[in-house]
């Protein structure tokens, strides 16, 4: 799997019930699926509101249409599960986690939670309409550790790109074969002594299969230079 959704007692409403009120319980990918669904919906009007990357409405920075691939990300992003660590992202059993855009959104809003008023989400799209691409793309961002007491967040980079088909002989599923590779100089002393790289997916080698990956990054990386 890819990501994880509550698919056990999900309440739901009733059909043919009398009171509008009338809810019943059920499970399985059948209310997975819509809840899935509903998060990547959140996510589109979220974007086309214009709350990133600032966390409160703008309207110079509404997007107008979404690409799959970058709600695609985000909800990958969003992903989390109890063994997860910069070197283990992706598991058999449950991807790169469970959906909860609650660990995500950033808000700046009066009735934002103090999670979402220090949490901060960065967004960016690009589409390759020409014959190649260049060789690579680089972005820099540097953040400060948040206040003690302040709520845990955590800290990393997801890539995403919808792929053409290949052909039925071919060697590898992948067309165009990104690669994510992210280096942190760290969060104090020299930047050189705490420099660290890593690779999407954590396997430490760039992967050469799959059209979706991440790094995580540790409470001291994800206070520093990326």
């Amino acid at each position: 799997p890819e990501v994880m959704a509550p698919g056990h007692n999900v309440a739901s409403a009733a059909a043919g019930a009398s009171a509008c009120s009338s809810l019943c319980w059920k499970m399985g990918t059948s209310h997975a699926v819509p809840f899935v669904a509903g998060a990547a919906a959140v996510l589109s009007e979220y974007l086309r509101k214009g709350y990133v990357p600032t966390g409160s409405p703008v309207p110079q920075d509404e997007w107008q249409q979404p690409a799959a691939a970058t709600l695609r990300a985000l909800l990958v992003a969003s992903a989390w599960h109890k063994e997860k660590a910069p070197e283990h992202i992706w598991t058999p059993s449950m991807g790169f986690g469970l959906v909860q855009l609650v660990g995500l959104m950033a808000f700046r809003t009066p009735s934002a939670t103090s999670l979402q008023r220090i949490q901060s989400l960065h967004v960016f799209e690009s589409e390759i309409s020409g014959p190649g691409m260049a060789a690579s793309h680089r972005y820099c961002f540097e953040w400060s550790q948040v206040a003690a007491g302040s709520p845990a967040v955590r800290g990393g980079v997801t890539l995403a790109w919808s792929d053409f088909p290949a052909q039925l002989s071919a060697a590898s599923a992948l067309v165009n074969d990104l690669d994510l590779l992210v280096v942190c100089n760290g969060g104090t002393g020299s930047r050189d002594s705490a420099r660290s790289t890593h690779w999407g997916n954590g396997a430490g080698i760039p992967d050469r299969a799959n059209t979706v990956e991440q790094v995580v990054l540790t409470g001291h990386e994800a206070s520093g230079a990326v």
